[in-house]
């Protein structure tokens, strides 16, 4: 049974009661001001962000090394550059030449001697003689001095013909050698399938297939 209410406040009271159970409680001040808190934080950011610059790129000094790194070229003797054979910061080879010393050889004519060592032996060999090779002389010509006294050994003693002859030998050799080889395993087998057949004879001979004249012909 509903209440009678006397007291007309009593009633406003009431359906205030009511219309928030209808309607729900209203929200908190932070609620109601959160959500333009957080606009303002993300306006204030942006605006930094514009005014505040970050830099991309950063202006440092670096070192680059490889893995065989240049070295320092030191000469051997002292003495003023008469040539030189490469630019600054080229690459070079091993065994490039790179410069000359002032001295009294031809450079070209040391390389043509160094080149001749290089690709002849010592038998087939011709050395020039018309080369200058400056402080190299006297070592120069004692080169030559041993190569003809070492060929003239060779030919009086004829060991390049026993050399040779041996050789020849030695291949002969190895083909009879081959041949051999070849010659047993074919006897090899021959006899492998003589003992088969012997074998075979003697069985027919124990069963009385054959008689022993037959076999003894075998």
């Amino acid at each position: 049974m509903p209440t009678l209410h006397q007291n007309p406040e009593d009633i406003a009271l009431n359906e205030r009661e009511e219309t928030l159970q209808f309607i729900g409680r209203p929200p908190s001040v932070f609620m109601r001001f959160g959500i333009t808190t957080v606009a303002c934080v993300v306006v204030l950011l942006l605006a930094l962000s514009y005014f505040v610059k970050y830099p991309d790129i950063v202006v440092a000094k670096v070192v680059l090394t490889t893995e065989n790194p240049p070295i320092h070229v030191l000469a051997k003797t002292g003495g003023s550059v008469s040539d030189i054979f490469i630019k600054n910061n080229e690459t070079v080879k091993t065994g490039q030449l790179l410069a000359v010393m002032e001295n009294t050889a031809h450079w070209q004519d040391v390389l043509i001697l160094d080149k001749n060592l290089k690709e002849n032996g010592p038998l087939s060999i011709k050395l020039p003689t018309n080369l200058n090779v400056g402080v190299l002389q006297n070592n120069y010509s004692t080169l030559c001095q041993n190569l003809k006294d070492y060929r003239y050994f060779l030919e009086r003693n004829g060991v390049l013909q026993k050399v040779s002859y041996l050789t020849q030998q030695i291949e002969s050799l190895k083909a009879l050698n081959t041949n051999l080889l070849a010659q047993q395993a074919i006897q090899s087998k021959e006899f492998e399938l003589a003992e088969k057949d012997l074998s075979r004879q003697k069985q027919l001979h124990t069963e009385g297939v054959i008689s022993d004249l037959e076999f003894e012909k075998f």
